[in-house]
C-alpha cells in the first residue's frame, strides 16, 4: 500500500517567493516569519517578505532566533511569541533549520502536551496545527516538502526529528533565487545533502514506484548541477536545477525513507558540532558501497546492486561500482574530506553513536547494520 501526502500546493520558479503575500493572506491574516539571525536580513530577502505581506493586509511578528541546528528552547519560545501575537500563520524563511523551527511552531502551538512529550515520542500530536508558508533559502534538505522537524536537545546532546503530517507545509513557494547570494560552504553542504537524500531514498526498504521516479530524477539533477553552483554561484540554470532536485528529493523520502547516512548524521552532529550536509556528504560513497550487498530486494524484486546499478546509469556512470567512485571524486572536488578524524570523531565515540543512530532511517537502510557493524564502518571514517 502507498499513501502520498503532500503540499496543498508547491509553487516553483524565480520570482515564487514574490507570490508571499497574497499566498500568505488567503490562510490568516497575522504572520508569525520564523528565520535565522541575520542571514535574511543582510541579503534584503526579510524586508522583500515583510513587505509582501504588508502590502497583502498581514501583519506580522518577527521571530529571528533560529540557530543552527535549532534546540528545543528556540522552538518553545516560537511558540510563546505567536501565541502572544495571536498568530493564524506562520510564515518559515530561510534553510532547513529556519523551516523546521517554523514547522515546529506552527505543528505545536495548538498542542495539549508539551514540546518535550512530542520530542520524545510519548504522545502523538493531534490538535490541527496553524497553516505553513515555507519559503526555502537553501538547496538541500527539502524541508518545505517534508513532514518532520529536525530539532536538538543541548542538554541531552540528542538531536532527532519530530515527525506529523501536521507539520507539512500547506504552501511551499520555491523561489531559486532566494538561493543566488549563498556562500559556496553552505550550498555545496546543502547539496549534498539532498543529493544523499535522493540517493538513499531510492534505495531505502520503503522505496515504492512514486518515489523511485522522484529520487531518481532528483539525483541526476543535483549530481550534474552541484559541481557547476560550486564552481560558479551566480550560475541561474544550476541554481535552478539544484532548487528543483532539493524539492523533489523532499517530496520522495517524505513520502518513503532514507538511509543510514541520515540516521548516522544525526548523533555525529550533535558530538561532533558539524553540519548535517557536510557530514552526509562525508559519508555518501561510503553508505552506497556499504549497502551494495544488502541482499535486500524492493518492491520490483531488484537487489540494492541492481538498483545502484540503474541510478549509476541515471548519472552517467556504467555500473554502480562506478557510480560509487564517481561520488568519491564528486566529493573530492567539492572540497569534502573523506575522513571525520581531523573533525573529532574518536573510537570512544563509536559505540555511543551507535546506540543513538537507530532512527526511522536506520531501520530503512537496505543492509541492517549491527551496532558491531556501525562500529567497523565509523572507523573508516575515523
Amino acid at each position: 500500500m502507498i499513501t502520498l501526502q503532500q503540499n496543498r500546493k508547491i509553487l516553483f520558479g524565480f520570482g515564487a517567493s514574490d507570490s508571499v503575500g497574497a499566498e500568505t493572506a488567503r490562510l490568516g491574516d497575522r504572520a508569525l516569519v520564523v528565520t535565522g539571525r541575520t542571514a535574511m536580513r543582510k541579503t534584503g530577502i526579510l524586508e522583500r517578505v515583510q513587505e509582501s505581506l504588508s502590502r497583502a493586509g498581514v501583519s506580522v511578528t518577527i521571530f529571528d532566533r533560529v540557530e543552527s541546528d535549532p534546540s528545543l528552547d528556540t522552538v518553545a519560545a516560537g511558540v510563546v511569541a505567536a501565541r502572544s501575537a495571536r498568530c493564524n500563520v506562520v510564515v518559515a524563511l530561510g534553510g532547513g533549520s529556519a523551516l523546521d523551527t517554523g514547522k515546529a511552531v506552527g505543528g505545536l502551538i495548538l498542542q495539549p502536551e508539551s514540546l518535550q512529550t512530542y520530542f520524545a515520542g510519548k504522545a502523538k500530536m493531534t490538535a490541527p496545527g496553524l497553516p505553513i508558508i515555507a519559503l526555502p533559502t537553501t538547496a538541500g534538505t527539502g524541508a518545505e516538502a517534508t513532514m518532520n522537524a529536525v530539532l536538538s536537545d543541548p542538554r541531552a546532546g540528542v538531536k532527532r526529528s519530530l515527525r506529523s503530517e501536521i507539520l507539512l507545509p500547506s504552501v511551499a513557494l520555491v523561489d531559486p533565487g532566494l538561493t543566488m547570494q549563498l556562500p559556496r560552504e553552505p550550498t555545496v553542504w546543502s547539496g549534498m545533502d539532498a543529493l544523499t537524500q535522493a540517493m538513499e531514498c531510492y534505495l531505502t526498504r520503503a522505496a515504492h514506484p512514486v518515489s523511485d521516479a522522484l529520487s531518481l530524477q532528483s539525483a541526476a539533477l543535483l549530481y550534474r548541477a552541484l559541481p557547476a553552483v560550486a564552481e560558479d554561484g551566480t550560475d541561474r540554470d544550476a541554481r535552478e536545477k539544484m532548487m528543483l532536485g532539493s524539492t523533489m528529493a523532499g517530496m520522495a523520502f517524505s513520502n518513503a525513507a532514507l538511509g543510514a547516512a541520515h540516521g548516522l548524521s544525526h548523533p555525529l552532529g550533535a558530538h561532533l558540532r558539524l553540519a548535517h550536509g557536510f557530514l552526509c556528504g562525508v559519508q555518501l560513497p561510503e553508505i552506497l558501497e556499504l549497502n551494495k550487498d544488502s541482499g535486500f530486494r524492493d518492491h520490483a524484486g531488484r537487489t540494492t546492486a541492481e538498483k545502484l546499478d540503474t541510478l549509476g546509469s541515471a548519472l552517467g556512470f556504467s555500473s554502480g561500482d562506478s557510480l560509487v567512485e564517481g561520488i568519491r571524486a564528486l566529493r573530492a572536488k567539492v572540497g569534502l574530506p573523506s575522513s571525520l578524524a581531523a573533525h573529532g570523531l574518536k573510537p570512544e565515540l563509536f559505540r555511543t553513536i551507535a546506540a543513538e543512530c537507530r532512527s526511522g532511517s536506520m531501520t530503512n537502510n537496505p543492509r541492517e547494520l549491527s551496532d558491531d557493524d556501525i562500529v567497523r564502518f565509523l572507523g573508516k571514517l575515523a
